[in-house]
């Protein structure tokens, strides 16, 4: 995890389109909400209002996703499992299968992937998950919706368990979600042996050693 820095210039736009300093009254309150964060920029908002009660303000934020939400497609609910208490869903393999990742933060998101054991795996990356859909709601909340696919093409054979991850850039706490694969059972094509109906009711033969 990178560690950052900003800083939030206290500015507002002009007429002409420039921007000039914010003055800083007494009496007042300003509150920073960020909507928007990477490496290298912060958007932010600042609101002020007046400060009416006497005493200092304390205020902690909590910058940790609120809880993932995963919607299955209706073609694919008899297939595909979501165990809402162990947090794991348990993927089909069929051809086109997906399922929504849907979570709430007021700081900016990014989203990891790993599969167990590690270094081991290389190779087995089964799942594909999209750039999120990000909506900006009330009070600097954000909801960011991703789809998560079946890589294609995926030769490999293998698929190990996932561990979903969406981490605040503010503070590094995350919510995970695991994802396993839900075997589709294939019917067996098999062969009777050579002259099997001939073989089928004759009598065996011992022989003694």
């Amino acid at each position: 995890m990178k560690n950052v820095s900003y800083q939030i210039p206290f500015t507002q736009p002009t007429a002409d389109g420039n921007a000039a300093w914010l003055d800083i009254a007494g009496n007042h309150r300003y509150t920073i909400a960020v909507t928007k964060a990477d490496a290298y920029h912060l958007d932010a908002n600042i609101l002020v209002t007046d400060w009416a009660d006497d005493g200092s303000i304390e205020y902690t934020p909590d910058n940790k996703p609120g809880g993932i939400v995963v919607t299955i497609p209706e073609a694919f609910k008899d297939d595909s499992e979501y165990d809402a208490d162990t947090k794991t869903v348990s993927m089909s393999l069929k051809e086109g299968s997906s399922f929504e990742i849907t979570t709430t933060s007021n700081s900016a998101l990014i989203i990891s992937k790993a599969y167990a054991g590690g270094g081991i795996v290389k190779g087995y990356d089964w799942i594909s998950i999209s750039d999120p859909d990000i909506t900006l709601g009330a009070n600097g909340i954000s909801t960011y919706k991703y789809t998560a696919t079946l890589t294609k093409p995926y030769l490999a054979g293998r698929y190990p368990k996932a561990a979903i991850r969406c981490i605040s850039l503010t503070d590094a706490s995350e919510s995970i979600l695991y994802v396993e694969a839900l075997s589709v059972l294939q019917p067996i094509a098999t062969q009777p042996p050579e002259n099997a109906e001939q073989q089928i009711g004759q009598p065996q033969q011992l022989r003694r050693g």
